[in-house]
Formats: C-alpha cells, sequence, structure tokens
C-alpha cells in the first residue's frame, strides 16, 4: 500500500504525518510527504519570480529532509518514505494530478479550522480532499493519536451496506479489530430491521466474525453518532458519502456533546461517486 500524506509543516499537519508514518510501519506500506508550494495562495500570488520559486522550493525540501528526519526518530524500524514538492493551486487539484500519474491507496491529512460558510469539523482542504479523492481519506485531527484499527465504528444508511462493509473490512481485518456497525432512524419511524438476524447475516456474508449491529433512534444524527462513539470507545470512525453536505451536517456541533470529543478521533472517508466499492 501507498499513503500520502500532505505537510504545511503546520503542528496540526504534522501530527498527521506521524499518524500516517505509524500505520505505514505497521502495515509496511511506503509512505509519501507531500508539500504544496503557493497550496493556500491565489493565482495572483503565484505569479512570482523563478529565483523566488527556486528559493521557496529549496525551503521547502530542506523542512521536508528535518521532518523525515523527526519522523523517523520517532518511529523505529524500517520504514519507507519519501518526499515531493509541488507547485500550484490549491492543494487538493495539485494531489490530485499526483495520484492520477501515481500509485496511491490511500491520503491522510491534517484538519485546521475552518472558516465562512463551511463551519465544519474538517478543515477547507481536508473537505475538499473528501469530495474529490478517487482514494480513501482518513482526516486526523490535532490531538489524534495511532491505535490502528481495534475498534471501528462505521455508520450506515443501509442502502449498500454489504458493498461498503466489505471494503470497511479489508481495512479492518489486518488488525484482527472489531466492526461496529450502526443505523440511525429517525425516533418517530418504526425500523424493520432485526439487529440479531442483520448481524448474523453480515457475519455470514462478510466471513468475519468481529461484527456487531445497532440500531439508535434519534433525530439528530450526529448526537446518536457521537454517543454511540463515547458508548463503544472507537479507535476511528468510518463512513461512506457522496454530498459534502451530508458530511458537514453529520459532523456539526452535537446538541448534547462537546465537539471537542472529536478532537482525538480520526475518521476514514470513502466518497462513494469517485470509489468503486468491492463488490
Amino acid at each position: 500500500m501507498t499513503i500520502l500524506v500532505p505537510t504545511d509543516f503546520s503542528k496540526n499537519s504534522k501530527v498527521a504525518v506521524l499518524y500516517a508514518a505509524q500505520l505505514a510501519k505497521k502495515t509496511d506500506s511506503e509512505l509519501l510527504i507531500v508539500n504544496v508550494v503557493y497550496g493556500q495562495a491565489s493565482s495572483r500570488a503565484m505569479m512570482v519570480s523563478p529565483k523566488l520559486e527556486a528559493e521557496m522550493k529549496r525551503i521547502a525540501n530542506q523542512e521536508l529532509e528535518e521532518l523525515k528526519s523527526e519522523i523517523k526518530a520517532k518511529v523505529k524500524g524500517k520504514l519507507k518514505i519519501s518526499s515531493y514538492v509541488f507547485t500550484g493551486f490549491p492543494v487538493t487539484l495539485v494531489i490530485q494530478k499526483f495520484i492520477k500519474k501515481n500509485k496511491v491507496d490511500l491520503i491522510i491529512m491534517g484538519t485546521h479550522g475552518a472558516t465562512g460558510v463551511q463551519k465544519v469539523l474538517v478543515g477547507t482542504n481536508a473537505a475538499a480532499m473528501i469530495q474529490d479523492s478517487p482514494v480513501p481519506v482518513i482526516i486526523v485531527p490535532r490531538d489524534a493519536t495511532f491505535h490502528g484499527f481495534k475498534k471501528v465504528a462505521y455508520a450506515t444508511d443501509m442502502e449498500n451496506v454489504n458493498e461498503e462493509l466489505s471494503t470497511v473490512c479489508q481495512f479492518v481485518k489486518p488488525f484482527n479489530g472489531s466492526i461496529n456497525v450502526l443505523h440511525v432512524v429517525p425516533e418517530d419511524v418504526k425500523s424493520d430491521i432485526d439487529p440479531k438476524q442483520t448481524k448474523t447475516n453480515l457475519i455470514a456474508k462478510m466471513k468475519y466474525d468481529k461484527i456487531t449491529f445497532h440500531i439508535a433512534e434519534n433525530n439528530n444524527v450526529a448526537e446518536a453518532l457521537d454517543n454511540f462513539m463515547i458508548d463503544k470507545k472507537v479507535d476511528i470512525l468510518v463512513m461512506f458519502t457522496h454530498k459534502l453536505t451530508f458530511f458537514e451536517k453529520l459532523f456539526s456541533r452535537s446538541v448534547t456533546r462537546k465537539i471537542a470529543f472529536h478532537s482525538h478521533l480520526p475518521m476514514l472517508t470513502f466518497n462513494k461517486d469517485n470509489l468503486k466499492l468491492v463488490k
């Protein structure tokens, strides 16, 4: 597996790089660390002299070498790690172009505080990556630490649960982790789903016995998910999305839980519009 992690050398992005390195070590994957010069700039700001651009790249490469040394000091043992400096705007577009030409299986990104109308848990770059990426994306909050995929929460609307869960299993099985499947229904809707039978069916279809199935009755999806993740003490949240508006709604401020809870919980996201689900 090849893991790509963008960095702007901020504290938050370094947390994501360390998380990515630990996952790469655990799965014997190759780690690619990428910095995009002008990544936060406008097209007008990118109109600089070749000499200045060369100097910016030199500084970025120097910082990448320092970052790699820092990571290798923290993640002991064999670690396949490379770094790249690109120019362009925005970051997501530059990375998408790289992915089209190179094999990348997973993107890991840190978060930044969102502003303006995009008041979501993830920053604008991470949100855009979730929306556009042809490969899975793990969002790593600033206080996150790597625990692998020992306890996973997977939120589903049940429309493509077999295909989605098969994909989730590919990530979780190497860690011998448990998958806690959650389906949220409105309080005034009587679900005809039998949790016990559904669990049995999913275990049989996935050929993996560490699967549980839960139904939560709540008119507030975010609140239900918050409560579930706290109750199950999961390591990572997995969800499939095709509309960013749904993602924003799902991870907006909960009614009863402080949003700070999410400061340590990574999210593995799949965009159904861009991904080919495992059959």
